[in-house]
């Protein structure tokens, strides 16, 4: 089945001072750079990719054997499973917890997060995959809600990341959707490992 994706328009991407890669650079290798901002795009250009990827991921996710989602080409490489509960945690501890916290409490903290080590410390390859995947697909629908629903939000609030630099709401709004992007790339590429030492 092919996937079509919605058309997006990808500015240059500026990695300077982009608090994701940061948190993201001990992946695996072949997640060392994304496109961080997709500056030509609107908030809500930007939150309507994010509800178009609910679908995406549902269809690439859904229907999934064990071979295949505990499949692991080398030993740097996560699973479909360990993919899936890192995509899960992201967007409740994460994108979400950080947007929310630079729109409403840009001087405070949020939470620290350590989404390289979870894979180890919560287990991720024990985990059950389809109950990881109702729950992540359920949190991206609360997601969704919770930016549909925000009222005059201040995109261009600051805050100060300690080891990042300065960082927008809306810079933290266009990452989640490269997170995204970037993911959907890596479900596709280890399926086509999978298929192609099993052919």
């Amino acid at each position: 089945m092919e996937i079509l994706f919605p058309p997006v328009k990808v500015a240059t991407a500026s990695i300077a001072n982009t608090l994701h890669l940061l948190e993201h650079s001990k992946h695996e290798q072949q997640v060392l750079f994304i496109p961080i901002y997709l500056s030509n795009m609107k908030t809500d250009q930007i939150i309507e990719q994010l509800e178009c990827n609910r679908i995406v991921f549902q269809s690439l996710l859904t229907d999934r054997t064990p071979d295949e989602y505990n499949f692991r080409p080398d030993k740097n490489s996560w699973t479909i499973l360990e993919i899936l509960c890192h995509l899960h945690d992201e967007e409740r501890e994460d994108f979400r917890t950080r947007v929310k916290n630079t729109l409403t409490t840009p001087k405070k903290q949020p939470p620290s997060i350590d989404p390289p080590g979870w894979v180890t410390s919560r287990n991720y390859s024990a985990q059950v995959y389809i109950e990881r995947l109702e729950s992540f697909l359920t949190e991206r629908r609360v997601s969704i809600k919770w930016l549909k629903g925000l009222e005059d939000p201040e995109w261009k609030n600051k805050y100060q990341h300690p080891t990042a630099g300065t960082m927008t709401a809306y810079s933290l709004l266009a990452n989640w959707l490269a997170h995204d992007y970037h993911h959907i790339r890596q479900i596709n590429r280890r399926l086509y490992e999978y298929l192609k030492k099993k052919s």
